[in-house]
């Protein structure tokens, strides 16, 4: 895996468990202070196995690690709300056009 992938890969999963995290305060108090945690997702083997590494060294360098298992990611859904459509000049169609 190309460094460039496991980062961006890495800062997903991070962005997602920090607003997991901020849903359930609970597990931040489960969290040591200055430990580093290492995301184990349950579908991509190859992060995990990368993401094991990385959590190798940091303990090698006396460094706390967490491993988070990521069992599943929802699908994203909007946060929009009260959406409304306001048409100007455009004929209404019955189905979208493609």
């Amino acid at each position: 895996m190309k460094k460039k992938e496991l980062f961006e890969k890495n800062l997903r999963l991070s962005y997602e468990f920090d607003k997991y995290v901020i849903e359930h305060l609970e597990f931040l108090a489960q969290i040591p202070d200055q430990a580093e945690i290492v995301f184990l997702p349950a579908g991509d083997v190859e992060l995990c196995r990368e993401n094991r590494k990385i959590a190798k060294d940091l303990m090698a360098k006396g460094g706390k690690v967490v491993f988070a298992h990521i069992g599943k990611i929802a699908s994203p859904r909007s946060r929009l709300r009260n959406i409304r459509l306001e048409m100007l000049n455009v004929q209404r169609n019955s189905s979208p056009s493609r």
